[in-house]
């Protein structure tokens, strides 16, 4: 799946974005005189070990600026695909940048730039 933002002085699709589809709503875990110990993605997941395992990963086409006219490449690999997408498909392309999800659990915690 590619997702193309076109906007340059504004990105409406950013990390913050992705993990929320992804991996679900941001959940934060407080507790009164300790402060927050957690944070972690919780309802409307969409990629789970039983869910969408036939998405090998989500790709997000974007301009990088006016001054660098030449766009960016963002591919953020399923830890759950059944036919996760070869990484070694963009190690070379210049331009690209990969990411895996480091997990705790089936949980997701935070992107990795491969």
């Amino acid at each position: 799946m590619v997702l193309y933002n076109d906007a340059i002085a504004q990105s409406h699709v950013n990390e913050i974005d992705i993990n929320a589809g992804l991996f679900g709503t941001v959940k934060v875990r407080f507790h009164p005189g300790e402060g927050w110990n957690d944070i972690s993605h919780g309802g409307k997941r969409t990629l789970t070990p039983e869910h969408n395992t036939t998405i090998s990963a989500v790709c997000v086409l974007k301009q990088r600026g006016v001054a660098s006219p030449a766009p960016c490449f963002a591919v953020y690999h399923n830890p759950f695909a059944d036919k996760p997408l070869p990484k070694i498909f963009f190690c070379c392309v210049p331009g690209v940048k990969q990411f895996a999800a480091d997990l705790q659990g089936d949980m997701f915690k935070k992107w990795r730039q491969l």
